[in-house]
């Protein structure tokens, strides 16, 4: 009878990496998550139950831990050479009751990789192609296979192979041959997620170009499926476990324009759009059609777009429409009265039109597996992306305004004469005006004209991108917006002036950038210039009074506005802000040098420089 005492370590270690040593893995887990975490003082007891959760898995007593040690150290030989012996000339660090194995791609036998790994670096590392829809996976297939002897020291499953993260559940693999499915999380949601404003072929080729433009930064951080060899000695390089990653089927061809129009409104964001050409290819399970014309399906305007947000899950030229998309549209929502304000926006609100051109052409587009090898290969004959657009609108932030710059009660009036203004009834003499014309110009462009072949390394470190991978990349597209503010509500007059952006655009700007750094890496980047406000003065012209709610003795028709106020007029000036502007028997604060700065809505960075905001990967 073994007179070792397990731990907590020891049993983490064999559940994490033999999970099969234990009746119930489930109650393992739980109970090593409450060793974690509890403070109860019953951890004796639950050592005991892990220790009959092992045994009734039909395992003999540890003599020994199972956590593997490093040369050298003084735990060395704490290896249980009993346990190792029961299993026939087992030796540490050295294949035992499983001699070797085998993963092989299965339509391509000759694509494989084998344990124990060999080379240097070690091959641990397969890619394949994912061609069929299995649930919400794509899924592509290998065959695993090992050879040697059933352990004898009362382990029954061993020796054999333990898979995870495949498209279906884990699985335990004896050594004869196993096909097993591994699959890819569909990014296809995400990426049709646009089909609103852009049409669903045009989506689909992009999908393809940039997947193959940003396919090898791709697979440094893709997860796969692990499979772990099994064995009654199974430490240092014998635990190496091997990784199997899928990629979506990816081909194109083809040439096309496509017309996108997004109109941004108070009420939401909604689109048209239209496509021209002839596009054949795969994306996934998914057909490329060579459709002549097709047409994105307009939207009701009334919700604003979630996951066309959330830019960073997704590479290259879609990123960037759904950048321009997501966060236009956030920027629009500020401006929006908070929830907890009902305001009568009747004849109020913003309206904003984009009109983006898309050029799209590809020849000899393809992801394949490289023979013989556990890599893959991006061949790009040639391609062309290139996206223009112009704006036209304007964007209303008078709600926004009046609530930064104003008194609470100032805030309050703005909101009362903007309901009020809404019947033509009512005679107000107001100007109300927190305004952002927006326009825009510029182009990003992609070009590859070389017949440029890219390699996907399984393991070791990606090469350098070909220098022909860029035949032209780069470019920058902003919406520039100038801003008017005027505040008048019959004899109040708040006087301020629009500030120059956080990159020194005359007043706001939305800037999508592009280029090829020193590196000679494709990189992106966005920013939000901000919208701010200078105060610069407050005057009050003759007796003050509220807007008239009742209808008027007669429709009034040339209303008096503040165009020609300045803080000269009579009446004493106040800083715009001032919590007592509406009480005449308040002291009064002194407006400083050139008027208070306010910021309306914040920038991305509070300053644009070349490195800020930082650029991100293409």
């Amino acid at each position: 009878m073994s007179d070792y005492t397990p731990t907590a370590a020891d049993y983490t270690f064999l559940l994490e990496n033999h999970p099969d040593v234990f009746a119930d893995r489930g109650a393992a887990r739980t109970v090593l998550n409450q060793l974690q975490t509890s403070t109860d003082g019953h951890n004796a007891l639950r050592l005991q139950a892990l220790g009959e959760n092992y045994r009734r898995g039909g395992n003999p007593p540890m003599t020994a831990s199972p956590v593997p040690v490093t040369p050298g150290d003084p735990a060395a030989s704490a290896f249980d050479p009993a346990f190792a012996a029961a299993c026939v000339d087992c030796q540490p660090s050295q294949p035992c009751c499983l001699t070797a194995g085998t993963i092989k791609d299965f339509e391509d036998p000759s694509r494989k990789i084998e344990w124990p790994a060999t080379g240097t670096p070690p091959a641990t590392r397969l890619y394949i192609i994912a061609k069929e829809v299995r649930g919400q996976s794509l899924s592509g297939k290998v065959r695993v296979e090992g050879t040697g002897r059933d352990c004898q020291a009362g382990h029954p499953q061993r020796s054999r192979f333990t898979a995870r993260n495949l498209a279906s559940r884990e699985q335990s693999l004896p050594r004869s041959a196993n096909d097993v499915e591994v699959g890819y999380p569909q990014n296809i949601n995400t990426l049709m997620a646009l089909q609103n404003y852009v049409p669903a072929q045009a989506l689909l080729f992009l999908g393809v170009c940039d997947l193959l433009t940003s396919a090898a930064a791709f697979a440094q951080s893709a997860g796969g499926a692990t499979i772990t060899p099994a064995q009654c000695v199974s430490d240092g390089p014998m635990r190496q476990g091997f990784n199997v990653v899928a990629f979506p089927q990816a081909k194109a061809e083809g040439d096309a324009t496509v017309a996108v129009g997004v109109h941004f409104l108070t009420t939401g964001v909604g689109g048209t759009a239209s496509i021209e050409g002839n596009l054949t290819g795969k994306y996934g399970a998914l057909d490329i059609s060579a459709a002549a014309r097709s047409a994105a399906t307009p939207t009701t305007g009334r919700s604003l777009p979630t996951a066309q947000t959330d830019s960073n899950r997704l590479p290259g030229m879609v990123a960037t429409l759904s950048s321009i998309i997501g966060n236009f549209s956030e920027t629009l929502s500020q401006s929006s009265p908070s929830p907890n304000r009902v305001v009568d926006r009747t004849d109020f609100g913003s309206g904003v039109r984009f009109d983006m051109a898309l050029k799209l052409a590809a020849t000899g587009i393809e992801l394949k597996a490289k023979r013989s090898t556990p890599d893959l290969e991006a061949k790009i004959g040639k391609l062309e992306t290139s996206l223009t657009m112009t704006a036209r609108g304007t964007v209303d932030f008078i709600d926004v305004a009046a609530q930064v710059m104003l008194s609470p009660a100032g805030a309050r009036l703005v909101q009362e004469t903007r309901a009020t203004m809404a019947n033509s009834a009512n005679a107000v003499r107001a100007d109300l005006r927190a305004e952002v014309e927006v326009s825009a110009e510029g182009e990003l462009k992609h070009v590859i004209d070389s017949g440029v072949t890219i390699p996907i390394p399984a393991n070791g470190p990606a090469p350098e991108e070909p220098s022909d991978m860029t035949t032209e990349f780069g470019g920058k597209l902003m919406v520039r917006g100038q801003a008017t503010i005027r505040i008048h509500v019959e004899g109040e007059v708040w006087i301020a002036s629009a500030e120059a952006g956080a990159a020194g655009t005359a007043h706001t700007g939305w800037v999508w950038e592009l280029k090829v750094d020193a590196q000679k890496k494709r990189k992106k980047r966005y920013y939000f210039e901000g919208l701010m406000a200078r105060a610069t003065g407050y005057a009050r012209i003759g007796t003050r009074s509220r807007a008239r709610r009742g209808p008027s003795a007669r429709e009034t028709v040339d209303m008096t506005t503040s165009r020609g106020v300045s803080a000269s007029q009579s009446g004493p000036g106040y800083s715009v802000g001032d919590p007592n502007w509406n009480n005449p028997n308040a002291s009064r604060s002194e407006l400083a040098d050139r008027g208070a700065v306010y910021v309306l809505i914040p920038p991305t960075v509070e300053r644009v420089t070349s490195s800020a905001p930082p650029w991100q990967d293409y």
